[in-house]
């Protein structure tokens, strides 16, 4: 499918404004569209996928879209796209606009962290800043009723919108989103920047970020996660809080001084209060599906290949057995023989910088290395398994801010290659024995079929 959102009736108005102009700048242009998403997500995939004679520097910015396409082209693309006043059902249209303010919002702060970091291009982190939400708009068009209901849940506070989005659609919209990505052959920074799952570089971490402070600033930054991407987002940024905290405030500030005239009367952004305001803790535990699980058990069974039997284990975890987070770590042979870990795949674990970041060297007598002796499972339950906790990495608990779960290891040819972690994030949702004993049995699986493919290979 082709990016056809529905756009902004002001946009029009706008485009035709710039078109009467005698000297027009891409700049001019670029700055109308970056208060419509919709618009900026069609502009950059005329411009991507536009036929050329001869062989040109890619796109990557939509100033770059902008110059190549020209004024004529946009207004007329513009023209037929759908509108948002005439699309989107009237009961949702505010919430529609809404969700294009907090993407356009993103965008403006995906620009900030890549002048804080001196990005040589700003622009392509701006873009990804935007089209992290691409699955978002994609949904409002064709689920609208469904969108309603989860930017109910997910604004509820203390509710994560990965988790919301699960429990409405089943599915990840982040996952939609990089799919559409791919499908519509966008630059592979895109299509980085825009995978949840993968370990990010340090300049993919920035639409990440973005997308989550545009997300608190409309949520009301009341959440224990709020004060946790900011201090992460500061010490990726390096620099103290405050001094983030006062060039976020700033730039919401003129945001909402100059977004009525583009979205009309919509929820705004809101500043970030003192630290410690009005916090809520998190409030959403995952439920344990069975049909999931079995689902999930079969699929391991029937799995070929170390990727997919990880990925099944994973997904099955988080989705059949209720985790919050799970992650599988990487085993890794560091210089001098030492073993590490590093975070290779993340189901759930979205927004967690610390976690996509994540990477440990692991000692013999650690809980993980403890663990990449044999095949193993455990549930660690903090003060109440003294000897596992007492050997659990400060580093690891640091990163996950949780000292309950389950950790088991992964063997191949008879060598460990990495371990599978699995929590659900507060100690509100606390684990079960049933859990545990299906996550054993879903290890053992695992084992077993990697066991079964290195013998038939």
């Amino acid at each position: 499918m082709n990016p056809d959102f529905p756009i902004l009736k002001q946009t029009l108005k706008n485009l035709e404004r710039l078109a009467q102009k005698s000297e027009l700048s891409a700049k001019e242009i670029e700055e109308v569209l970056a208060h419509d998403p919709a618009l900026v997500t069609a502009v950059f995939y005329h411009a991507v996928n536009r036929p050329r004679r001869r062989f040109d520097n890619p796109v990557t910015t939509l100033l770059q879209a902008a110059m190549l396409l020209g004024i004529g082209p946009i207004q007329k693309l513009a023209e037929n796209l759908p509108q948002a006043e005439q699309t989107i059902a009237p009961d949702y249209l505010k919430e529609y606009k809404t969700a294009l303010a907090r993407t356009a919002l993103s965008g403006y702060i995906g620009n900030l962290i890549a002048i804080e970091r001196r990005e040589l291009e700003p622009g392509e982190i701006t873009l990804a800043s935007q089209l992290v939400h691409a699955g978002e708009l994609a949904l409002w068009k064709v689920a609208s009723q469904e969108m309603h209901e989860y930017e109910a849940l997910a604004r509820q506070a203390g509710n994560y919108p990965q988790e919301a989005a699960y429990v409405i659609f089943g599915t990840s919209i982040a996952d939609l989103g990089h799919t559409l990505m791919e499908a519509w052959g966008f630059p592979e920074f895109l299509k980085e920047a825009t995978n949840p799952h993968q370990p990010l570089s340090a300049r993919g971490i920035g639409p990440l970020f973005a997308s989550r402070l545009a997300h608190h600033a409309f949520a009301g930054w009341n959440t224990l996660q709020a004060e946790i991407d900011l201090e992460a987002c500061a010490h990726h940024l390096e620099l103290d809080l405050g001094s983030l905290v006062e060039q976020l405030d700033a730039l919401i500030t003129d945001f909402n001084e100059t977004s009525g005239k583009y979205f009309g009367s919509i929820q705004q952004p809101s500043l970030i209060p003192p630290a410690g305001t009005n916090i809520f803790p998190p409030t959403f535990c995952q439920a344990p599906d069975s049909t999931w699980l079995k689902l999930g058990e079969q699929r391991l069974l029937r799995a070929k290949n170390r990727h997919d039997i990880v990925q099944a284990l994973l997904d099955t975890c988080y989705s059949g057995l209720g985790m919050n987070r799970v992650i599988f770590g990487r085993k890794r042979v560091e210089n001098e023989g030492h073993t590490g870990l590093e975070a290779d795949t993340l189901v759930g674990a979205d927004y967690d910088y610390a976690l996509h970041r994540f990477s440990l060297r692991v000692a013999a007598e650690d809980l993980f290395g403890r663990l990449m002796q044999k095949p193993a499972a455990v549930w660690v339950r903090g003060t109440e398994t003294p000897k596992f906790i007492q050997l659990y990495p400060h580093e690891a608990r640091q990163a996950t801010r949780m000292d309950h779960f389950f950790c088991g290891s992964l063997f191949e040819d008879g060598a460990s290659f990495g371990v599978i972690y699995a929590d659900r994030r507060q100690l509100e949702c606390a684990l079960t024995a049933s859990q545990f004993s299906a996550f054993k049995r879903l290890v053992g699986f695992a084992n077993k079929q990697l066991a079964r493919i290195s013998h038939s290979g």
